[in-house]
């Protein structure tokens, strides 16, 4: 039985041949355009992805906010459900405060980061 299992993985990797050509291609070209927004977009990435993560706990704390209130005006017979909403939006809210005082604090060493990123990149470019 094992034989006839490896032979069919076998098969089944000759078969996919041309799927693992198109991968590799556009595993070349994501790495290509990974390097392009490393080597110029830098520091709008890095801030991108700052400001999107604070607003998504914002986001994630409103949706459960809302769950709360949907729950409570329902009926009250779930209360501790809605209570574990409302904590997870009280929560998320304030991680999404700590987090922008973070950012607001260490903002000209997030800067100096992503323009140390940028050099490197022209670094290995012209290696």
């Amino acid at each position: 039985m094992k034989v006839n299992v490896w032979n069919e993985n076998i098969k089944d990797i000759k078969d996919a041949w041309p799927v693992y050509i198109i991968m590799f291609f556009i595993a070349l070209f994501l790495c290509i355009g990974f390097y392009f927004l490393v080597e110029h977009c830098t520091t709008i990435m890095i801030f991108f992805m700052i400001f999107g993560s604070i607003l998504g706990l914002v986001v994630f704390g409103f949706f459960n906010w809302n769950k709360y209130n949907q729950i409570m005006a329902e009926s009250s017979l779930k209360e501790d459900e809605a209570q574990a909403f409302k904590t997870w939006a009280i929560i998320s809210w304030v991680l999404a405060g700590i987090f922008l005082l973070l950012v607001l604090c260490l903002l000209s060493s997030i800067k100096l980061a992503a323009k140390l990123i940028s050099i490197a990149s022209d670094f290995v470019n012209e290696r």
